[in-house]
């Protein structure tokens, strides 16, 4: 029989596992009559656009972190509607963030994730507003070199 200091460790992994991937829910407006509600489910996100109370789309993103991550709108494509984007602390020795961006389409209303111009994710992101660019890191031969993507 395991000894309550055991289990009270035990359950204290457990709880902490679980509360790494917190629930968080973000509501905003992308134009006077559309709505879009971003909410943590586990180990998804689920994204809904509303217009005038009816539900338009409903996508699903898997998340590929066990990470805590954070929930983030903002306008990255600069194009006057708000998209959201999540990051997280990368798996390894934990000293960049990671950051997934979707824009907003509102042509199809649904959101569509963005990639950067250089490398094979946002690292160590940087909203530039002023040059109207996003900043992030990528490596080439081993060396961190900034990479600026400028979204459409």
């Amino acid at each position: 029989m395991k000894s309550s200091s055991t289990m009270i460790f035990s359950f204290i992994l457990f709880a902490l596992a679980f509360s790494a991937i917190a629930e968080e829910e973000l509501n905003f407006k992308l134009d006077a009559r559309t709505f879009a509600r971003v909410k943590t489910d586990g180990q998804e996100i689920v994204v809904v656009v509303r217009r005038k109370n009816k539900e338009i789309t409903r996508d699903m993103i898997t998340l590929d972190t066990q990470k805590k991550f954070k929930l983030h709108v903002e306008d990255y494509n600069f194009d006057g509607f708000k998209d959201f984007s999540f990051s997280y602390i990368d798996e390894g020795q934990g000293i960049f963030s990671i950051s997934r961006i979707f824009i907003y389409s509102p042509i199809r209303k649904n959101f569509i994730e963005a990639q950067p111009a250089c490398g094979d994710e946002f690292l160590n992101l940087t909203v530039k507003k002023k040059n109207r660019k996003l900043i992030s890191t990528f490596f080439e031969e081993n060396k961190p070199k900034l990479c600026k993507t400028k979204l459409q």
